[in-house]
């Protein structure tokens, strides 16, 4: 198999190792439960996609000169909730619509 014929599919995966880290890590110093596991992970992704994303010198040029905001939003299919990751406070809120601008 070619290895640069999926250079970015597994540039984009590698980011999955990070966040099982931190998820792992957040698991062993008691900050969350075991069965949070699947809905921190998930959580943890979209914040890592979002560092990645700025790793990109046009995007960071963008978001630095606020041409460009970017945000992290986590979707629960269970309970059809929606919440937006509050960088004050650094934590993931429910969104109602109100608060959330």
């Amino acid at each position: 198999m070619d290895s640069t014929k999926f250079y970015h599919l597994k540039q984009w995966l590698s980011h999955g190792k990070n966040t099982r880290k931190i998820v792992e890590k957040l698991i062993k110093e008691g900050e969350i439960k075991e069965e949070e596991k699947a809905t921190m992970t998930e959580k943890v992704s979209v914040l890592e996609q979002i560092k990645n994303l700025m790793t990109y010198p046009n995007i960071k040029e963008k978001v630095e000169k606020n041409e460009l905001e970017l945000s992290a939003w986590y979707f629960s299919i269970d309970s059809g909730s929606v919440e937006y990751y509050d960088q004050v406070d650094h934590a993931f809120k429910k969104f109602t619509g109100k608060d959330s601008e």
